[in-house]
C-alpha cells in the first residue's frame, strides 16, 4: 500500500570556490504541483565549507500524490546560470 506525502524536505547543493561568500547571491525554489504552487521561496547562500558546497534546505507541504515539479535558480550573480528543474514522482493508490 502505498500513503500520501505530506511534507518533503528538499535539499539543493550548490558548488563553488571556498571562501567565495557573495551576500546578494540567494537560491530560489519554486514547487508547482498540477498547476498549483506548494512553495516559491528565496533564502540567501551562507559561506561555503571548506569543500566549495553550501546546502538550502526547504521543507515543502502538501505534496501528496501527484508529481511535484521544482524550479532551482541561483539569482544575484552575473551571468545567471541556468535554472535547473526535477521531477518528484509522487504516487498513491494500492
Amino acid at each position: 500500500m502505498l500513503f500520501r506525502s505530506t511534507a518533503t524536505l528538499v535539499v539543493v547543493e550548490i558548488t563553488g570556490q571556498p571562501d567565495s561568500y557573495a551576500p546578494t547571491r540567494k537560491i530560489n525554489l519554486r514547487a508547482t504541483a498540477e498547476g498549483r504552487v506548494l512553495l516559491s521561496r528565496t533564502v540567501g547562500i551562507g559561506r561555503p565549507g571548506d569543500d566549495g558546497k553550501f546546502y538550502g534546505a526547504f521543507w515543502v507541504y502538501d505534496t501528496g500524490c501527484m508529481p511535484v515539479v521544482l524550479d532551482v535558480r541561483l539569482v544575484g550573480q552575473s551571468p545567471e546560470p541556468t535554472p535547473i528543474r526535477k521531477t518528484l514522482n509522487f504516487k498513491c493508490g494500492e
